[in-house]
């Protein structure tokens, strides 16, 4: 599975940098955008939803506190600066972390998985919740799906996995039926709950309590109770058999 990322620098020159040395030792991280201008930026964290940016600090005072911090919310924000006084801008606006350039590599890779790890955290933690919390009222909950004849409301329940196809999405229920939809997966993983969905590979979400069995064959892989079979990422492989035991 891949990460996304945006680079904003106020120094174009700067963007091919920090882009070559993501490429060369960050395999896990998806550049999806470089931008020297911070509206332009903004108009494209808000559209792409990348899950980090790396952010000069330079441009940071031209971006109003509150947005910062509700960024923050919803990305891993990474400053950047050739000053390494500029460091604590990045614990003032609640930033994950501080870059000083030149990135050096090893910094560049210790940020990357500090990032992972806590992604990871959060398996663990919404597997946790889903071992402890009331199925039920959960399953009970409907979500509303798009189609071309209008909008139809599925109890979340109903779902058993979702998988990216190319910009769309193709919902597959219990009932054995699928759906696709003009919506991209990554808009599914943001309204479904979090304690009962989860991102297995780069294209597919799976619900949880829909697992049957972990299969170790082939390198290892989930069975559905639709019957279908789904490749799991390495480093989502340890989290999700753990779920498993302890269900």
């Amino acid at each position: 599975m891949k990460y996304t990322c945006l680079i904003v620098d106020a120094a174009p020159q700067n963007i091919p940098v920090i882009y070559k040395e993501l490429v060369a030792n960050c395999p896990e991280i998806e550049v999806l955008g470089e931008y020297s201008d911070i509206a332009e930026a903004l108009s494209q964290i808000h559209d792409l939803r990348p899950d980090m940016v790396f952010i000069d600090t330079d441009m940071v005072e031209q971006v109003h506190e509150n947005l910062l911090r509700i960024l923050t919310q919803k990305t891993y924000l990474i400053f950047t600066s050739e000053w390494i006084e500029n460091s604590v801008k990045a614990f003032v606006y609640n930033g994950l972390d501080f870059l000083l350039k030149p990135i050096l590599k090893q910094e560049l890779s210790r940020v990357v998985k500090k990032i992972l790890w806590k992604e990871n955290q959060l398996l663990r933690q919404q597997i946790e919740e889903l071992k402890g919390s009331s199925k039920v009222n959960m399953m009970e909950r409907k979500v509303a799906i798009p189609s071309n004849d209008g909008i139809h409301l599925f109890p979340i329940g109903s779902i058993i996995r979702l998988k990216a196809e190319r910009n769309y999405t193709r919902i597959h229920f219990v009932n054995q039926e699928s759906m696709l939809t003009s919506k991209t997966l990554k808009s599914y993983e943001q309204i479904l709950p979090r304690k009962m969905f989860q991102r297995v590979h780069q294209s597919h979400v799976l619900n949880l309590s829909k697992i049957k069995s972990y299969i170790n064959r082939d390198g290892g892989y989930l069975l559905m109770e639709d019957g279908s079979t789904i490749t799991v990422s390495t480093r989502k492989k340890h989290e999700l058999l753990e779920y498993l035991k302890g269900r």
